[in-house]
């Protein structure tokens, strides 16, 4: 049982030491792909509106056909995920209500948000997901 915990403990430091090392190369890229201006004066406002000048454009807006960080930055600014993390990395839920993890941590378990509607006013459903993922 302890050398469990202890390939689990393994597994996360692997995990988020993978994320930031991803995390970190995103950034990068970003800094390559969107213009520098520098900083800006005032103070900032949460709700106010933030103009990001970009060298290119994005070549969709469909996230799941491509994976670039200028699609990536565009997209997460349009479309809404499960959950998403905030300026202190710490998780929220967004389309989903609730998540559970499996004993054996293969597997999460999503309770999605009531009453959740596409643009066109058709229900948001597990099988959307699903289709998201697949």
């Amino acid at each position: 049982m302890q050398k469990a915990g202890k390939k689990m403990g393994n597994e996360k430091r692997c995990l988020t030491l993978f994320s930031s090392f991803a995390l970190l190369l995103a950034v990068l890229f970003l800094l390559r792909e969107v213009g520098w201006a520098g900083p800006v004066e005032g103070n900032p406002r949460k709700g106010a509106t933030l103009i990001i000048a970009m060298t290119t454009d994005p070549s969709t807006l469909n996230c799941g056909l491509e994976s670039s960080q200028i699609v990536a930055v565009v997209t997460s600014s349009i479309y809404s995920g499960l959950i998403h993390k905030d300026e202190q990395d710490n998780i929220h839920p967004e389309l989903a209500k609730s998540w559970k993890l499996s004993s054996d941590g293969l597997t999460y378990t999503f309770q999605l948000r009531d009453n959740v509607k596409w643009h066109d006013g058709a229900p948001f459903t597990s099988a959307d997901v699903k289709f998201s993922f697949e």
